[in-house]
């Protein structure tokens, strides 16, 4: 959900379609940050949603501290790998534990106003501590925690100062889930090293996607019409197409030394190919993402002045916004080949979005996948690549143009198959079902 001067509303992207979409199959209460509303209470009920919603406050500078702070700066790039140097300041650290109290208290109060004995589904990084201050607030439900990043290896972990205290905190859940076995892994060898004894049981559910909605927008007619008239004012060339946030972990700069690289070597196809990314703004707060944003902007400009041809569009779109979700359905019915290339990534459900969507309208459009996203462990027929080596991502690049359309085909239906029998809605039952069946420790 997220909070405007219009009232709340849907949110387009990111975790919320899929978290609102699970919960609205089963019914219950979100939980979340009021956005800064200051006094906006929500209503309960949102037309046209099975949920009720619930919200806690914090100040700016709070939530400066919490968000953009110790969740952003520290665990984003740390949980990432460490593709930026995460920055331990702790002056953050307070405000991350005060908002998971917020977050505890305004949960609690709504778990009780629920009938029976609700499940405690909490999500993602941000909420780490929760868990066990649910359990300190006398909560025995059953309780559910995902963790939507990857989890780094204790080697890396190890750097963080509060790093018992995290793990302490997701101790207090039955079950915690992650997208890839690595990640659980990981989590296990961390928990071992610290010696607290009993883990929490973890298991390995990859998040997903509504599969029929998206089929549904990609062969809806409108789309199609919007994909053709897209192709046409891109001039009928092969397109190749991007779309993810701008961060720093997505590797948009190493895809554009990759698209340098290809056209570097093959002057031939530098008036047959466009390509088209769309970067919506993120985090423009926070100095790493504000430097991330003029080295891709510069980038663009640098090779739009190396490969346009007098007389010919330039080979390079940038979008710097969020484009309409019947605008990103025209691109992916559209777009010849998905660039989804991130230097680390715990799922990356563009993957997924881009192979239903041209399965639904049964198109032969290729994927090129970073083996560093959690989606590689399940799409294995998509054209895999290193993004971190330049010369392979770009020979990836080029065996996805150059393919046989029914080579395309082939792999597309495979994953389609994958996706559907793996689709949101197991991902979340098995999940809550899970936690509800072995929460007998409380």
């Amino acid at each position: 959900m997220s909070f405007s001067s219009g009232g709340w509303s849907r949110s387009p992207g990111g975790l919320a379609p899929i978290v609102s979409k699970a919960l609205d199959a089963r019914g219950g209460a979100w939980v979340s940050w009021d956005g800064g509303g200051r006094g906006n209470a929500p209503p309960r009920r949102i037309d046209g949603l099975n949920f009720d919603i619930y919200t806690f406050s914090m100040s700016r500078p709070q939530a400066d501290a919490f968000y953009a702070g110790y969740s952003n700066r520290t665990l984003w790039p740390l949980f990432h790998d460490g593709v930026v140097p995460p920055v331990f300041n702790r002056e953050w650290w307070k405000p991350y534990q005060d908002a998971a109290k917020a977050f505890t208290l305004a949960a609690t109060i709504a778990g009780k106003r629920l009938p029976g004995r609700p499940t405690y589904w909490i999500q993602d990084y941000h909420l780490l501590l929760t868990p066990r201050l649910m359990r300190e607030a006398g909560v025995d439900n059953p309780i559910s925690f995902f963790l939507h990043t990857p989890f780094p290896a204790p080697s890396i972990y190890r750097r963080l100062p509060q790093r018992e205290e995290i793990l302490l905190g997701l101790g207090g859940a039955d079950l915690v889930g992650f997208h890839t076995r690595g990640d659980a892994e990981r989590f296990g060898g961390a928990w071992a090293e610290f010696g607290f004894g009993a883990a929490p049981r973890t298991v390995v559910v990859p998040a997903s996607i509504d599969f029929d909605a998206f089929s549904a927008q990609a062969a809806n007619p409108h789309t199609r019409r919007m994909a053709e008239i897209l192709r046409g004012r891109l001039g009928n060339r092969i397109l190749l197409f991007g779309v993810e946030r701008l961060d720093y972990t997505k590797g948009i700069p190493e895809r554009l030394a990759a698209l340098e690289y290809l056209l570097d070597r093959r002057p031939d196809l530098r008036r047959r190919i466009v390509y088209v990314q769309v970067a919506p703004p993120s985090r423009e707060r926070v100095p790493e993402y504000q430097q991330l944003r003029a080295d891709v902007e510069r980038a663009v400009g640098r090779l739009n002045g190396r490969f346009t041809s007098p007389g010919h569009d330039v080979p390079f779109r940038y979008i710097h916004r969020a484009v309409s979700q019947s605008q990103l359905m025209a691109y992916y019915v559209a777009a010849d080949v998905a660039l989804v290339t991130p230097l680390r990534d715990g799922m990356n459900l563009v993957a997924k979005e881009y192979v239903v969507s041209q399965a639904a309208v049964k198109g032969a459009g290729a994927l090129v996948l970073s083996e560093f996203a959690g989606a590689a462990d399940e799409l294995t027929d998509a054209f895999l690549c290193n993004p971190y080596d330049v010369p392979a991502a770009a020979t990836a690049i080029e065996t996805a143009i150059e393919s046989a359309e029914e080579d395309r085909r082939k792999r597309l239906s495979v994953m389609a198959v994958q996706i559907q029998n793996n689709d949101i809605l197991q991902w979340s039952d098995q999940l809550l079902r899970t936690a509800e069946r072995d929460c007998s420790r409380h």
